[in-house]
């Protein structure tokens, strides 16, 4: 998620915050290729309560930055099932840390749905260094003179996401990466206007 979707975050936040979860069923799930993702409502699945602890506002990309801190195994990120709504999958580097991934998830997820099982699944990033790379980068592209077209962290696939105007700043910006020691395979790079939330590819 990016600074540029910051503002409808807020609106849609606005009407779900009085939304919380329910129970939670932990399990961890390194057998096999986890199904796919539920897509359709992930704009719904990201909303967070956007209020620190003192009130203040704040950057769902920080508030998930700073659960990745606070928990052991590397939390990167969470998805749904799209056949089980009611089942997440969560991101870890360590996914044998099932209780570190149930606890990240229960504090990042801020939604309406009854959820009945959360899975840890192995993740390449954690949210922390994600969010870290995603604003160094953005920053250096535009110093550079490249401006993507969108750009965040996207949760659901562990990784950045980056829309470009053509192949050229593409191939720029993958020099940039190298020059700011981001990891190549942390960064997907589409030509034009990719939405962020919800698309499949």
């Amino acid at each position: 998620m990016s600074k540029r979707t910051y503002g409808l975050m807020v609106a849609v936040v606005a009407l779900l915050m009085v939304m919380v979860v329910s129970s939670s069923v932990l399990a961890q799930g390194t057998d096999g290729p986890p199904p796919s993702r539920d897509d359709e409502q992930v704009q719904e699945d990201v909303v967070r309560d956007l209020l620190d602890d003192n009130g203040n506002m704040i950057h769902p990309d920080k508030q998930l930055a700073k659960i990745s801190q606070k928990h052991n195994g590397g939390f990167g990120g969470y998805y749904f099932d799209r056949n089980n709504r009611g089942h997440a999958y969560v991101y870890m580097k360590d996914p044998s840390r099932t209780t570190d991934a149930q606890q990240a998830f229960n504090e990042a997820y801020k939604g309406s749905r009854h959820i009945t099982r959360i899975t840890a699944i192995q993740g390449d990033y954690s949210y922390d260094d994600l969010v870290r790379w995603y604003y160094a980068l953005d920053q250096a592209l535009v110093k550079d003179g490249i401006y993507p077209t969108t750009g965040g962290v996207r949760e659901i696939e562990n990784r950045i996401r980056f829309g470009m105007k053509n192949q050229s700043d593409i191939d720029a910006a993958l020099e940039i990466m190298g020059e700011l020691e981001i990891p190549t395979g942390a960064v997907v790079f589409k030509i034009g206007t990719p939405r962020l939330l919800a698309d499949k590819d």
